[in-house]
């Protein structure tokens, strides 16, 4: 949850992942400030105190005009977080 307020003067509580325009009791929309925001969810490829390192595998990607054959990981590839 993050604690809003809006321009009105209003605050209250959003939830970012369920709300995506939120708006006041009184029918406000401008967000004025945030005043508290957790830390940020990195997961993937990244490296830092704030990553949750999670192998996402092979991605199947469009570079010719035909598909790309992907191959299976084999033991000698790094798999982090595995």
């Amino acid at each position: 949850m993050v604690t809003v307020r809006w321009r009105c003067g209003h605050t209250g509580d959003v939830d970012p992942d369920k709300v995506a325009s939120p708006v006041c009791a009184c029918g406000e929309r401008k967000i004025a400030g945030v005043l508290n925001v957790g830390a940020p969810r990195i997961v993937g490829h990244a490296t830092g105190p704030l990553v949750e390192q999670k192998y996402l595998g092979p991605q199947a990607v469009r570079l010719a005009k035909r598909p790309l054959p992907l191959k299976e990981p084999t033991d000698g590839d790094q798999q982090p977080g595995v």
